[in-house]
């Protein structure tokens, strides 16, 4: 995806720990694509034009909005951010 790991570990992980369509919409939604939680050629090409540094940040900060969010958080929280944290430090690693 992108030409970088690091994009599809953001989305993966994610997608694993909240559903991939939450995070598939937010990626589109960082790239400017239609939100339909669907990634197709038109998503992947609008891709091409961001930095794969941008959409780790931007997927690192809606997640964090999203966790925070939620009513669980003050009891998970803490796991999640620091999943979150990992997973965004482990992909910013992955950039060439």
């Amino acid at each position: 995806m992108h030409g970088n790991p690091s994009l599809a570990l953001s989305l993966f992980d994610w997608g694993v720990n909240s559903g991939p369509r939450r995070s598939s919409k937010a990626f589109q939604k960082i790239i400017g694509a239609n939100p339909d939680g669907k990634i197709g050629s038109k998503t992947l090409a609008l891709a091409k034009d961001q930095s794969d540094e941008y959409i780790v940040n931007q997927m690192y900060k809606i997640r964090q909005s999203f966790y925070e969010s939620l009513s669980k958080f003050s009891v998970f929280g803490r796991g999640w951010s620091r999943r979150n944290e990992e997973v965004q430090k482990e992909a910013l690693s992955m950039i060439e």
